[in-house]
């Protein structure tokens, strides 16, 4: 069972790594789009993603920082 927690909490830190860092490549959302590593990253699917109750349920468990936190650190709107 642990073995299964430690896995989960590696896919869902990666997960939200990722999606941190193209948050990051959009410049906080100054770019509509731009294409980093060899894909677009789009600014509509990050803040989708962001708004999901996915993302916070991820946070909640990998991170332990209160949402609103993480957004305001990350300058992420909460208002799509």
């Amino acid at each position: 069972m642990e073995h299964d927690k430690a896995i989960i909490r590696r896919i869902f830190s990666a997960i939200v790594k990722q999606a941190f860092d193209d948050w990051e490549a959009l410049e906080y959302g100054e770019w509509e789009e731009r294409f980093v590593t060899g894909q677009v990253i789009y600014i509509s699917e990050l803040l989708l993603f962001f708004s999901s109750p996915e993302f916070e349920e991820m946070c909640k468990y990998v991170l332990r920082t209160p949402i609103a936190q993480i957004r305001e650190t990350m300058h992420i709107p909460t208002e799509v």
